[in-house]
């Protein structure tokens, strides 16, 4: 039964992700999120991996697993879409008029 517990918590800490993961590469906007972060968050959970891997405790293995991928599409999404945001933010200071008639721009400031 508490395995269960474990695979239902896991279940949730991965599914919470998945919103900003889906955001980021929907939007393309990723100024804001720390590389530090996703490689603390990927150590930390290929670490857990290893932990569960000894213990043959599959909730931690899955769960991890599930959040390293996570981490790792977020951070592919930081490094390819870095660039655009940069580039958006330029324009946007350099001509705030052009905002208004470039939609695409506009909803990648959003």
């Amino acid at each position: 039964m508490i395995e269960y517990l474990g695979y239902f918590a896991g279940s949730l800490t991965v599914f919470s992700f998945l919103p900003q993961v889906y955001r980021s590469w929907q939007t393309r906007r990723t100024g804001d999120l720390s590389m530090s972060m996703f490689a603390l968050l990927i150590t930390a959970s290929s670490l857990w991996m290893v932990y569960g891997a000894l213990n043959r405790d599959w909730p931690v293995i899955l769960t991890n697993g599930g959040m390293v991928a996570l981490n790792a599409a977020l951070a592919v999404a930081k490094v390819r879409f870095s660039e655009g945001d940069e580039r958006a933010m330029q324009q946007s200071v350099e001509q705030p008029e052009r905002l208004e008639h470039d939609h695409d721009l506009r909803a990648r400031l959003r």
